[in-house]
């Protein structure tokens, strides 16, 4: 009986033994599909040793990038559509664009890099896409970028914790840009004008050929008369009614006229007495020109009155050795002297009537 107990007892042992093996076994087995079915998708990206530049908040293992453009012909005033892809990402939601007008290199580039030209985030991929316009014909490069990542399975020495965000660069894409293309001329639009707009009622009954003519050279006229009418009423009313001016401008014009008529009609009818008859003129011309009071007839008296006007001084004295040779020739036999008198007063006139 004690041999079976024995027996029995190794037998519940071996059973016990065999249990927590395969209870071991199968703990075992889902920790290794849990590792291999659930990969780490969103590592922590540590602080210590990430880069200060052209780091996005990539993670992966032998992340790639490549960059495409389209077109790569194109005109300085056109745009293409400049792609990124970047591929083996372990967190492609996560991924930050990167900002083309932060970086120098496309400083020769209008960017357009709005986050709604992008396609949304892959298993593992992530697309960036930017619109660029270059800024000359001289821009013969779409320059590469560099670009940092997290790459959780690399092995590195705690002293350089930089290492474990390895840099990558993107492939340049050569273009070829030409002179701005002119935009076509731009025709005028054609109207559409309707058809009782082009048939005018033109018919003899509303406006006669003849009519019409008649009417065109109306204009002229209509647009000359009223200054023609303006100005003959002026000059009308200048001549009627003179001002003050116009008036002594007259009175000193009738007074020379009739003066030097007088003066010639004694040089060709000799009177009597040439030197009284060429005074007496004279005088009169002095009266109505020169308002000469009638009580004023010697040379001295006349003299003095030319200067109260005033006048010059030498046109008096002028005046005074003429009216004094008319004085003398009054008593003389000479007829030289007699006949050289009808010019002095011509002379005397002329310089009387001379402005001041």
């Amino acid at each position: 009986m004690s041999q079976n107990y024995h027996s029995n007892s190794k037998t519940r042992f071996v059973q016990v033994c065999l249990a927590f093996c395969l209870a071991a076994l199968a703990t075992f087995s889902q920790i290794s599909v849990a590792d291999d079915d659930e990969p780490p998708t969103r590592p922590a990206i540590p602080v210590v040793g990430r880069p200060s530049a052209h780091f996005y908040q990539a993670a992966g293992t032998g992340v790639t990038i490549k960059a495409e453009a389209t077109p790569t012909e194109l005109a300085s005033n056109e745009w293409l559509t400049y792609t990124l892809t970047i591929n083996k990402l372990l967190n492609g939601a996560q991924v930050e664009k990167p900002s083309l007008k932060m970086l120098p290199e496309f400083a020769a580039f209008q960017i357009d890099e709005g986050a709604s030209l992008d396609p949304d985030a892959e298993a593992g991929r992530r697309i960036f896409v930017f619109r660029l316009r270059p800024s000359s014909d001289q821009v013969k490069l779409i320059p590469e970028i560099a670009f940092h990542y997290y790459d959780p399975k690399r092995i590195v020495s705690a002293q350089k914790p930089q290492d474990k965000f390895p840099r990558i660069y993107s492939n340049s894409v050569p273009i070829h840009v030409v002179p701005p293309i002119a935009p076509p001329s731009k025709l005028p639009t054609p109207l559409d004008v309707p058809g009782f707009a082009v048939n005018l009622a033109t018919n003899d009954e509303i406006l006669a050929p003849s009519s019409r003519s008649f009417l065109s050279l109306l204009w002229l006229p209509a647009l000359l008369v009223p200054p023609l009418l303006a100005i003959g009423w002026v000059l009308m009313w200048r001549t009627l009614f003179p001002n003050s001016a116009r008036l002594r401008k007259l009175k000193r014009n009738r007074a020379a006229r009739v003066a030097l008529s007088a003066l010639a009609h004694s040089r060709r009818h000799s009177p009597e007495d040439p030197g009284a008859a060429i005074a007496h003129i004279m005088i009169d011309y002095l009266r109505e020109r020169f308002d000469l009071p009638g009580t004023s007839n010697t040379p001295r008296e006349i003299a003095w009155h030319l200067r109260s006007i005033p006048l010059p001084y030498a046109r008096c004295d002028q005046a005074f050795d003429f009216f004094q040779a008319c004085d003398t020739a009054r008593y003389s036999r000479d007829a030289t002297d007699r006949a050289k008198l009808a010019t002095d007063a011509e002379r005397l006139l002329v310089v009387l009537e001379e402005p001041a």
